[in-house]
């Protein structure tokens, strides 16, 4: 099984999807956001954020 990423189109927000135990554990998503004053230049690094971690 591979990990599953969404970024938006202004790039600001990102989801990974993926499940434990090679597919058959617990789907755990986390949901990042780019942290306060980076810029969102494509060129720019990237400081990003986590919001939320969630395990089912």
């Amino acid at each position: 099984m591979m990990p599953v990423l969404l970024v938006n189109s202004d790039k600001t927000k990102a989801v990974i999807l993926f499940k434990r135990d090679e597919g058959k554990g617990a789907s755990v998503k986390i949901e990042l956001t780019l942290a306060e004053g980076t810029t969102k230049s494509d060129k720019a690094p990237k400081v990003w954020k986590v919001d939320s971690v969630e395990e089912k």
